[in-house]
């Protein structure tokens, strides 16, 4: 288990999903991994374009993709971040979510 924390500034996603929103497959993994070990974990500020590059974000305009994701997201009841769809359609929220994916060891594994 990984203890999680509040990040002490909220950061701007936008560049950061856009960045993700370009990979896919292995890089996307890879990607998702270090952003959430980065702001859950770290506490960095994955809304900084140096951390972002470090990282190995793509900059990226904003992508179809992003706007697909934006819509879906708009679409729940509870549109809240953090959030995340089981494969069974099931959606938590907030910590729940974090600690899931720390239970996971989604970040940490993939950084190491």
């Amino acid at each position: 288990m990984f203890e999680i924390t509040r990040p002490t500034t909220p950061p701007n996603t936008t560049s950061a999903v856009t960045g993700f929103s370009v990979l896919t497959g292995v890089d996307a993994d890879r990607l998702r991994a270090a952003l959430l070990d980065a702001l859950w974990l770290h506490d960095l500020n994955i809304g900084d374009e140096s951390t972002l590059r470090e990282l190995g974000s793509p900059p990226s305009p904003p992508s179809d993709t992003m706007d697909r994701w934006r819509s879906e997201w708009l679409g729940f009841d509870r549109a809240h971040v953090p959030m995340m769809v089981q494969p069974d359609g099931t959606v938590s929220y907030g910590l729940d979510t974090l600690q899931q994916l720390a239970d996971l060891g989604i970040g940490h594994r993939a950084i190491a």
